[in-house]
């Protein structure tokens, strides 16, 4: 379900696949999180600036408010079957597009601007 509750428009979840789900973090995330964000193997390659435990239990708090309405939005990654986090991913610049996809065929398509959905 991509939509709740009119202009707050949450994601719960936005994408599932067999095996994964994109959703909002929960606060159950904070130990995997920490974990793969102070991993060397992992951190080399982000642009994270503070991975300190105090820092991360406040980012989870932020982000569970966020709607697909704010400028940015960080996602978790979990695992479907046990919701387990693998990793998360930042969505940047949100317009959010209301259509409707038949197979390959777009069957219709419209923007909806940032300030629209406040109104």
């Amino acid at each position: 379900m991509l939509y709740k509750g009119g202009h707050n428009l949450k994601i719960s979840p936005i994408i599932e696949t067999d095996r994964l789900v994109l959703r909002n973090f929960k606060e159950k995330d904070i130990d995997i999180l920490y974990s793969y964000r102070n991993n060397k193997n992992c951190s080399k390659y982000q642009r994270w600036e503070n991975t300190s435990k105090e820092f991360l239990i406040n980012f989870i708090k932020e982000e569970r408010l966020k709607t697909i309405s704010n400028d940015s939005l960080q996602l978790a990654i979990a695992h479907k079957k046990n919701d387990d986090l693998v990793g998360d991913i930042l969505l940047h610049g949100i317009q959010v597009a209301v259509s409707a996809i038949l197979g390959n065929l777009q069957v219709g398509s419209r923007t909806i601007e940032k300030d629209t959905l406040m109104r």
